[in-house]
């Protein structure tokens, strides 16, 4: 086998308690040179797992004495890897990968560019991010001059999930028509309009287009039950998406039964070509359904965020109800990988809301502050 480049230092087990997985000693002695047909995976899936390890911390932002940040709601990547997003309350804070801000963007409010209280963010090819502000009903592309690039209206999704596709979004989240309320006079309003819990079983994805309209995705036949899901916790709750290609995404469903997918889009978003399964590691899935098994959370698994890093989906979950013998997160190989490399939530204390693994450092996202942090090596 060949190193990979997130040859990270091997974290010693022994210190909490635990044996030295043998496919860490296989990774040290390959890269070592080793009989290169020497293997050692998992036979379930056909993976090798590798953990990774926190090194030294090089930069905070926010936090006590530095520009302050109210409650982090998520972080995104840069397109080009060399920069991060960080989503607050009322603002959108663009900063190196040393920690300093480059621009911020937003503001209180409802107006034009203003946040009240935003849940989602993805970053752009143009350097800039998407941000998803249910309470406003709207979703904001800020440039990378913290310009207001495009905005999209009238979304009625509360915090369902979305990425960026084509020329706007797209969401999770199908739900059926609005039902008036029966009684209510016309000078109510929408606000005595309910919109039902129960979602379209025959589309899975809808998308918001800055060119105006929504179109709900056609989906293929033979969907698989875990798209299916109905009610909150099935497609908002337990769904997170990545941006693989242009036309590609992937979906992550948490839960007792975690499975991740890889969604081919054709007719320029219009409907969904192919749906293939990817490898999620069979010892976290088998860690999350003993657990799910045993009652250890109310609900399996759930995800804070999935990201493509590299050739990897990364899968980060989130600390509520989460079991501590789940990883804090792990990666799904792409494109024939055969590595899935696994970050333990041991010595980063609590309060996190997002992680990004690099193959040279880790950002942590806190309630109130953004650390960065090498990653150990041999």
């Amino acid at each position: 086998m060949s190193c990979s480049p997130y040859s990270f230092r091997m974290r010693s087990y022994a210190a909490h308690g635990r044996l030295f997985p043998p496919t860490a000693w296989l990774l040290l002695l390959a890269c070592s040179g080793a009989d290169p047909d020497a293997t050692d995976v998992n036979a379930a899936d056909g993976l090798t797992t590798v953990p990774v390890t926190r090194g030294e911390l090089i930069a905070t932002f926010g936090g006590f004495g530095r520009l302050s940040l109210d409650n982090v709601r998520g972080i995104a990547l840069a397109k080009d890897g060399n920069s991060v997003h960080v989503l607050d309350t009322h603002h959108v804070h663009h900063l190196d990968l040393n920690g300093r801000r480059l621009a911020s963007m937003g503001g209180p409010g409802m107006g034009p560019g203003e946040l009240e209280a935003p849940t989602a963010i993805h970053a752009t090819a143009g350097g800039g991010a998407w941000v998803y502000d249910p309470t406003s009903g709207r979703a904001t592309r800020y440039g990378p001059d913290a310009s207001v690039e495009a905005e999209i209206s009238g979304i009625d999704q509360r915090d369902a999930p979305f990425i960026p596709f084509g020329d706007g979004i797209l969401m999770s989240a199908v739900r059926k028509p609005r039902v008036p309320v029966e009684g209510a006079a016309a000078s109510d309003g929408p606000r005595l309009a309910i919109h039902t819990e129960e979602l379209n079983p025959d589309r899975l994805l809808s998308y918001y287009r800055v060119s105006g309209g929504v179109l709900d995705v056609e989906s293929p036949p033979g969907v698989p039950d875990a798209f299916a899901r109905d009610g909150r916790r099935g497609r908002v709750i337990g769904w997170r998406m990545a941006a693989v290609s242009p036309n590609e995404i992937a979906v992550v469903v948490g839960g007792s039964d975690l499975g991740a997918w890889r969604l081919v889009l054709a007719d320029g978003g219009a409907r969904i070509e192919s749906l293939e399964e990817l490898p999620v590691p069979a010892d976290v899935r088998r860690t999350v359904r003993e657990n799910a098994e045993r009652g250890r959370g109310v609900f399996a698994m759930p995800i804070a965020s999935a990201r493509v890093v590299g050739n990897s989906l990364w899968v980060v979950s989130t600390e509520r109800n989460h079991p501590w013998d789940e990883p804090l997160a792990f990666s799904i190989p792409l494109d024939g990988d055969a590595i899935s490399y696994r970050l333990a939530k041991e010595g980063f204390g609590s309060g996190i809301v997002d992680v990004i693994v690099l193959a040279d450092r880790l950002i942590v996202a806190y309630s109130t502050s953004v650390r960065f942090l090498a990653l150990a090596r041999d």
